[in-house]
C-alpha cells in the first residue's frame, strides 16, 4: 500500500539535503587540493634566459676545445692552440692530414661589442650576448698561470679557464669585487642591475697514440 505523498516529499527533500551538503564538501575539498598544489609554482621565479644563454656559451666552448684536441699534432696538449689572449682563443679543429695541413680551419672565440662570437672562419655566430667581461686564463705544465702566453708556451698550456661576467637581476647582494681565475679583479659598475661571474675549467690531455 502506497503511503502518504506528505512523507514521500518529506523523504525526498531530506535527502536531497544530504545530496547537496556533500557535493559542497566534497566541491570545496577538491578546490582546496587545487588552491595548495598551484601556489608553489605561482610563487617560482621565472628563468633567467640570459642566464641560460651564458651557461650554454660556456658549454659550447668547452665542448668544442676538448673535441678539438684529437687535431692537435705531436700528443702536446696545448698543440692545436694558433692565438692565445685574455679576450681570445683561436685553436685548430681539423684531422692531420696533407689536405688538412694547407686549409688548416680553425675556431675563434673572441669578445666583441659585449658579444661571445664563435667563428668558424665562414659563419660568425654569437653565443652570449650583453656580456661585461669574458677572459681566458692559461695554465702552464709549470704551474704558471698566464693571461697571454707566448706562442713557444702554448704547447705547454693543460688547462683553460673561461670566465663570463653579465647581468644578474635577479639579486640584490651580488660582490662588489669580482676576483678572476687569472688573479685580476673585476669590480662592480655603480649603475645597471647586479652581476653574475659564471667559470669553467677545462683541462687538456695529450691526444691518443
Amino acid at each position: 500500500m502506497i503511503g502518504p505523498l506528505g512523507n514521500q516529499k518529506g523523504i525526498t527533500v531530506r535527502n536531497l539535503l544530504l545530496l547537496l551538503a556533500l557535493i559542497g564538501a566534497l566541491g570545496a575539498g577538491t578546490l582546496s587540493l587545487f588552491f595548495a598544489g598551484s601556489s608553489p609554482r605561482q610563487e617560482q621565479a621565472p628563468a633567467d634566459p640570459q642566464l641560460s644563454r651564458h651557461r650554454l656559451a660556456l658549454r659550447v666552448l668547452a665542448a668544442d676545445l676538448r673535441a678539438a684536441q684529437a687535431a692537435w699534432p705531436d700528443g702536446r696538449p696545448g698543440g692545436g692552440i694558433r692565438s692565445a689572449g685574455p679576450t681570445n682563443l683561436t685553436f685548430r679543429v681539423n684531422p692531420s692530414g696533407e689536405m688538412a695541413e694547407s686549409l688548416e680551419p680553425t675556431l675563434t672565440f673572441i669578445l666583441s661589442s659585449g658579444n661571445l662570437v664563435r667563428n668558424d672562419g665562414s659563419l660568425a655566430q654569437i653565443l652570449a650576448d650583453n656580456l661585461d667581461l669574458v677572459e681566458f686564463s692559461y695554465l702552464l705544465a709549470n704551474g704558471r698561470r698566464l693571461a697571454s702566453p707566448s706562442p713557444e708556451q702554448f704547447r705547454d698550456i693543460r688547462a683553460v679557464d673561461i670566465t663570463l661576467i653579465g647581468p644578474n637581476p635577479e639579486t640584490t647582494d651580488a660582490p662588489r669585487v669580482f676576483r678572476l681565475p687569472s688573479g685580476a679583479t673585476f669590480a662592480h659598475p655603480t649603475t645597471g642591475p647586479p652581476r653574475r661571474m659564471l667559470s669553467t675549467s677545462v683541462h687538456l690531455r695529450p691526444a691518443p697514440p
